[in-house]
């Protein structure tokens, strides 16, 4: 599941904003070590976190899963 286009999207706008794992962590409110583990191919286990982090970084669920927009 590495290289999934949701944990490319997050590395991507990780880096985009110039933060730490921590840093965007604590944007996202999520633990830096469940960050970590969406980035190296884990999926979230529920739909309302991905609908929060789409909502943060100001994409669609469609964007953030699938690449799109």
């Amino acid at each position: 599941m590495i290289g999934s286009p949701l944990a490319k999207n997050l590395l991507r706008e990780r880096r985009k904003r110039n933060m730490t794992i921590k840093e965007f962590a604590q944007f996202l409110e999520v633990s830096p070590s469940t960050l970590f583990s969406w980035e190296n191919g884990a999926s979230p286990r529920k739909f309302c976190q991905l609908q929060m982090i789409a909502i943060k970084l100001g994409t669609s669920l469609q964007g953030l899963l699938l690449g799109l927009g």
